[in-house]
């Protein structure tokens, strides 16, 4: 059972299956602000549910797991973006970075990759890019002018898959 009154628009498996993870958002009504927020579950029942920082413009923008099993959340405000790292089995952080001035307040979609370095970033503005989180560099991505409805990393994080409204395109990694 998610969170009472949650809309689950994301969902993630851990690279093991022992874990689920589902993005998404509460309102008790038309003015209230919106929460947003991560459930977890162990696949028998929920055991956190991750929450913005209450009483800020923040919301829980994108999520997943790298390949050795920590949680990475990306946090968006107005004028800034956080991705944090998670150890799910103490629910403690274990790194925050800052200042990811390549992702613009109205991208939409946020994929990750397996190896947690790499985040698809799109949106109709700054267009689609990929994002190197450790060294804050940014690739963009020439996919047309349809924009991308869809995307994701293949589990080794040598391939990205783009869904456009038009084709499917695949890139892969240069190295």
């Amino acid at each position: 059972t998610p969170t009472p009154g949650a809309t689950l628009t994301q969902f993630e498996f851990s690279p093991d299956g022992s874990i689920l993870a589902a993005r998404g958002k509460t309102s008790a009504g038309t003015t209230s602000p919106v929460d947003s927020l991560i459930d977890l579950w162990r696949l028998d029942e929920r055991f956190s549910t991750i929450r913005a920082e209450a009483g800020t413009d923040r919301y829980l923008v994108g999520m997943g797991f790298t390949a050795t099993g920590a949680f990475r959340t990306l946090e968006q405000s107005y004028v800034e973006t956080r991705l944090n790292t998670w150890n799910l089995q103490t629910g403690e952080g274990i790194e925050q970075i800052t200042g990811l001035g390549e992702i613009d307040r109205q991208d939409s979609l946020y994929a990750f990759s397996s190896d947690g370095v790499n985040v698809l970033v799109a949106g109709a503005v700054a267009g689609s890019r990929i994002l190197n989180t450790h060294t804050q560099t940014t690739t963009a991505l020439r996919i047309g002018p349809t924009g991308i409805a869809n995307g994701m990393f293949s589990q080794d994080g040598r391939y990205l898959v783009v869904a456009t409204f038009d084709n499917v395109q695949v890139f892969s990694n240069a190295e």
